[in-house]
């Protein structure tokens, strides 16, 4: 049988990408278009519905406070139900969300999956994420998550987008039988977004507006003020409200606070600022416990450089970003080894909580190696389990590529001042401020002559030695997609307080929700479960409105 990889699910098919031309976004592309709306001083406090005054009141069954993947699915899911939705972003269209810049997502028994024999059935799905990620996740949250899995996605295909379904080539792993992968990015997925909300007429989107506070009568959420962009405050009353505005990875203190003082590069929405948390916690709810990332593909990013990360090579960025995948000695800010090199190369997304540990990282390598990656296809420095975590996709997109200009490249990180080259190991420890380097280096080497690594057991094939002056030493920051980790829930999305109890009402959806483990397990249930989730949500919710 033919077995996609992680990284093939993810990017898509060689051919694929050839015959549509398909690219990767940066995330913040479309959204830098968007300015944002003319914004009341705010708080985010949840206020009395009866105090609260505005020029103008409606009422609607259900309000969704961001239309990204989530709220997609959270909007149709309760329209489908019957109800009245007014769904509600800051941003300016779903150019500017992350609709527009996700790459696939992993989902259980949808209309194209159940086609072929051995798809992975609700059950078999729980058995694995349940167990791999030893009975971390919320079990009963889970399982409601599969149930209306393949629901989910069959609203993105229903609306006609172009996807790939890796399943559908007999492959057999964990990811490929889950996958589904947009063949079309940025502008053009917005049409068929957009016949998502047109086949529903009964749901009213409002772009640039801002939720600036929820309203409630004693304990229970009955509704939201809103802020547009020429100022116009809007007291709508609604019997259910889901939140779901994409998590916080844009807000540094809130970053800082729920992952150990880390900072992450941000390469998601702009607008995924943490105020959905924060109007979740002003009414009550309580953050779960449970924080991780999906960290992007090269293993690396830099707050100074520009463009900040790379997810794929040929995207105009730095060339030294690809450095982690080549299984170069990394070390911490005291110049010590913190990890099994291996696993940046052949779990790069999945090493996030290595690499968040230490918050910056740096790797070092000598004049033999830039010599020879200045010179030699990238595809050489590759071990095989490198390449089968790439995939064939992101593979073909360093076939034949030479980093003719990897000296160009890292001067201009030198002036960036995100590296440095040096005649000798204790300059750069000099440098950087590194007591422990130069004994590091020492033992690094030792172990690449000998072929065992005492320290972190990295396999020989991924031990190159630095032995041979002027050396260069290059400085990473993680770099990641979203905040996975948000606000408790019980088994249905409804935000719940410290001590377990439902606030009625409230409901809540994607990276504002607690669904995921520590680290992240499963490739493409990051995007999955957000579909999910909305879906979940938005069935919860108009239940709840049509009592």
């Amino acid at each position: 049988m033919k077995e996609i990889s992680r990284r093939s699910f993810l990017k898509g098919s060689v051919a694929a990408a050839a015959a549509l031309g398909l690219t990767g976004i940066a995330p913040s592309a479309f959204a830098e278009e968007a300015e944002k709306p003319a914004e009341a001083e705010a708080e985010f406090a949840a206020l009395d519905y009866a105090a609260v005054e505005a020029a103008k009141e409606e009422e609607t069954d259900v309000v969704v406070v961001g239309i990204g993947v989530s709220g997609t699915t959270a909007a149709a899911g309760a329209a489908d139900k019957g109800c009245k939705v007014i769904a509600i972003d800051r941003a300016v269209g779903f150019q500017a969300t992350n609709n527009v810049n996700t790459t696939g997502a992993w989902h259980v028994e949808s209309s194209e999956q159940v086609k072929y024999e051995g798809y992975i059935t609700k059950q078999e799905a729980f058995e694995h994420i349940m167990a791999g990620t030893n009975y971390q996740c919320n079990a009963r949250l889970i399982r409601n998550l599969l149930e209306v899995s393949g629901r989910a996605i069959d609203i993105v295909i229903n609306s006609g987008m172009p996807l790939l379904y890796p399943f559908s080539f007999g492959a057999t792993d964990w990811l490929s039988r889950g996958g589904h992968v947009y063949l079309v990015d940025g502008m053009e997925r917005v049409p068929f977004l957009q016949k998502i909300f047109d086949d529903r007429p009964n749901i009213e989107l409002r772009w640039q507006t801002q939720v600036t506070n929820l309203l409630k009568d004693g304990d229970a959420v009955v509704g939201v003020l809103t802020t547009d962009k020429d100022g116009n405050v809007t007291k709508i009353r609604a019997k259910s409200v889901i939140v779901c505005t994409g998590g916080f990875l844009q807000n540094k203190e809130m970053v800082a606070k729920y992952y150990g003082g880390a900072e992450l590069v941000p390469q998601d929405n702009r607008y995924n600022d943490g105020e959905g948390i924060q109007l979740l916690q002003n009414a009550g709810a309580q953050m779960g416990k449970n924080f991780s990332i999906s960290m992007n593909e090269m293993g690396s990013a830099n707050f100074k450089a520009t463009p900040t990360f790379s997810w794929a090579p040929g995207r105009g960025t730095n060339a030294t970003f690809y450095f982690p995948n080549f299984g170069l000695m990394l070390v911490n800010r005291a110049g010590d080894r913190f990890m099994d090199e291996r696993r940046m190369c052949e779990a790069t997304m999945y090493s996030g909580e290595q690499a968040l540990r230490e918050s910056t990282y740096f790797t070092i390598v000598d004049q033999d190696f830039m010599d020879k990656i200045s010179t030699t296809p990238v595809i050489d420095f590759l071990g095989e389990g490198a390449k089968a975590n790439m995939g064939q996709a992101l593979l073909a997109g360093f076939d034949g590529v030479v980093l003719d200009n990897i000296y160009d490249d890292f001067e201009e990180a030198v002036s960036q001042d995100w590296a440095f080259k040096a005649d000798t190991i204790e300059e750069l420890a000099e440098h950087f401020n590194m007591p422990n380097l130069v004994k590091t280096v020492e033992t690094y080497n030792a172990a690449c002559e000998s072929g065992v690594d005492d320290q972190m057991y990295t396999p020989a094939e991924y031990l190159i030695p630095v032995k041979k002056g002027p050396f260069y030493m290059v400085e990473y920051n993680v770099g990641a997609w979203l905040t996975l980790g948000g606000i408790k829930t019980d088994g249905n999305l409804a935000a719940q307080t410290a001590d377990g109890k439902s606030i009625p009402n409230l409901y809540v959806a994607g990276a504002d929700a607690d669904l995921w483990s520590v680290p992240y397990y499963q490739g493409g249930s990051a995007l999955g479960f957000c579909y999910a989730s909305g879906l979940l949500a938005g069935e919860t919710a108009a239940e709840n409105a049509m009592k």
